[in-house]
């Protein structure tokens, strides 16, 4: 890989990110590997514009609205496609690497072309735990060997890369092949969901997911306890992406049914609530009942557009 000049494209969306936008932007720069960055700020409404406009090397776009995370993505990807990235590195604001994760990155994934997305460890921004929620996704159950490995071999004695079927997109290291094959994340999901139902795509076409412990990133996110806490439209939005990642979900066959189903029976707890006269959880149901019928025809759309390998969404 030496003899060969990859061209890497860091690609991150913000919004009122400036708690950590300056160290996450000095990290990549600070990498032995040069990446541009190509940045789409989600009309924040604090300071991190004002921040960013000091990084006059970045590629910028400031958004007039919010787009959700996987339509500002696409941006980006948009732009590593036009201008002939060899990868992308989709970044979450709230992150930063250390100084050869993005070399790491690059190597494993020159010499195993058959990932469409290879992911480092993530930790957790105390940077000597793992992030929870991707801990959970590296367990037996769903990455063999890895955990196996990491407590009976040294790091450098891992195998490079370990396949699984899901990792969470807050560092995923991607061949411009994947986007080309499969394009960017789909409208179907505004934020949250997006991630599921692209490598669910990738799942449906053959292509590897895989997770490399030979590089790190710091995820400065929630802790498990902080998303216990969930208010009445986080409960609304919970129902409406489980309905949304099930039912688009191209490796599943559906029916109309099956889906009429999952509505009813939003529609029978809310009944069972607002009889037992708890009115507030009988309307969390109700309208999440609403909210999934009414997206019906969106998630129909995406499974015919997704199940060709195309650019999609871009």
């Amino acid at each position: 890989m030496k003899d060969k000049k990859l061209k890497i494209l860091t690609i991150i969306v913000t919004y009122n990110g400036s708690k950590w936008i300056e160290k996450c932007i000095d990290s990549i720069q600070g990498s032995n590997l040069n990446a541009d960055i190509f940045l789409v700020d989600n009309a924040s409404i604090d300071d991190t514009v004002f921040i960013l406009k000091r990084f006059p090397t970045i590629i910028l776009h400031e958004s007039k609205e919010n787009l959700g995370f996987g339509q500002a993505n696409n941006l980006g990807l948009k732009y590593a496609l036009k201008n002939k990235y060899d990868y992308v590195f989709l970044l979450n604001q709230d992150t930063w690497i250390e100084k050869n994760t993005i070399e790491v990155l690059s190597f494993v994934a020159e010499k195993n072309t058959e990932y469409g997305i290879i992911s480092p460890i993530h930790y957790f921004s105390d940077e000597k735990s793992l992030e929870y929620f991707f801990s959970t996704r590296i367990s037996p159950q769903y990455c063999k060997d890895i955990l196996s490995d990491f407590v009976v071999k040294e790091v450098e004695k891992m195998h490079d890369v370990y396949s699984l079927n899901f990792i969470h997109a807050a560092a995923w290291f991607m061949p411009i092949k994947t986007i080309e094959k499969i394009g960017g994340f789909d409208p179907v999901f505004f934020h949250y969901g997006e991630d599921n139902n692209y490598c669910q795509r990738l799942n449906f076409h053959n292509i590897k997911i895989g997770v490399t412990p030979k590089a790190k990133i710091y995820h400065d996110c929630k802790t498990q306890e902080e998303n216990q806490i969930i208010l009445r439209n986080k409960k609304i939005d919970k129902l409406v992406l489980d309905f949304k990642v099930q039912f688009s979900n191209i490796n599943n066959n559906i029916t109309y049914l099956s889906m009429f189903k999952y509505i009813l029976k939003l529609v029978l707890n809310s009944l069972e609530k607002i009889m037992m006269f708890d009115f507030k959880e009988g309307s969390v149901f109700l309208v999440a009942s609403l909210n999934c019928f009414f997206s019906l025809n969106d998630i129909l759309k995406s499974r015919i557009n997704n199940l060709d390998l195309k650019p999609n969404y871009l």
